[in-house]
């Protein structure tokens, strides 16, 4: 389990797997850059499960604290 507070990690991509979150208490919101150089948003709450697919840049943000499950497969590769 992972514990976040006020923070906004850093842009990144992973090329080799997904990101999985599940959000166990709090809001997480999962921003992802577009094709077409836009941010998408979506907002996660208590409960709610999301998949980042390999590939797309993106970062996790909240305001308050939340905590939450981040799954990522044990595979050999890197972080971009």
């Amino acid at each position: 389990m992972v514990t976040l507070g006020e923070k906004t990690y850093p842009w990144h991509t992973h090329v080799d797997f997904d990101d999985i979150f599940l959000v166990i208490q709090g809001q997480l919101t999962i921003e992802m850059r577009t094709e077409a150089g836009g941010i998408e948003r979506v907002s996660l709450g208590s409960g709610d499960l999301f998949v980042v697919p390999r590939g797309v840049e993106h970062r996790p943000v909240t305001d308050g604290s939340a905590y939450f499950l981040l799954i990522e497969p044990t595979v050999q590769g890197r972080i971009d």
